[in-house]
């Protein structure tokens, strides 16, 4: 599949609906881009000009979609030092109940969990080779909330530690 593409200053191609040009928005409240996309289709649909010249909706569409990549990397950011501080916070020797979902680096023994009783999806690393669904104990050996930073290692299969 490919990732959708946003272009302002000719119609872009649709090829899986063999369109010559394709516009998909959801409401205008959701995203500024959505917003501009509705006052240029409004304004075409009218027959008046377009509120954004190819060159001004470029520069808004940029803009926007930096500001919105950086509202979504801070937020991450705060997610994964709330994350390391609730680790921190644990109990030595605490045990995690968590199903294996899929490897990140197989060859590194890295995969990604979904930690069973916190519904939080992490990535663990495993000395021996797990399937998607396979049930898992982690221990946390690491975690640094200043660097938003937590390791996770499976101990073993889930069987009768927890």
């Amino acid at each position: 599949m490919m990732r959708s593409v946003t272009g302002v200053a000719a119609p872009v191609p649709h090829a899986g609906l063999g369109l010559p040009g394709y516009v998909q928005v959801t409401s205008p409240i959701r995203r500024y881009g959505d917003l501009l996309a509705h006052w240029q289709l409004k304004a075409a649909l009218r027959g008046e000009p377009a509120p954004f010249d190819p060159g001004q909706l470029a520069l808004e569409v940029a803009a926007s979609g930096a500001a919105t990549q950086e509202a979504i990397r801070l937020e991450r950011d705060v997610q994964a030092r709330w994350v390391a501080r609730f680790f921190a916070q644990q109990a030595p020797g605490a045990l995690w109940r968590a199903t294996a979902l899929s490897w990140l680096r197989q060859e590194a023994g890295i995969l990604r969990v979904l930690l069973d009783d916190l519904g939080l999806e992490a990535v663990a690393r495993s000395d021996w080779p797990v399937g998607p669904g396979e049930r898992l104990t982690l221990a946390c050996v690491a975690a640094d909330p200043d660097a938003g930073f937590v390791q996770l290692e499976a101990v073993q299969p889930l069987a009768a530690r927890l």
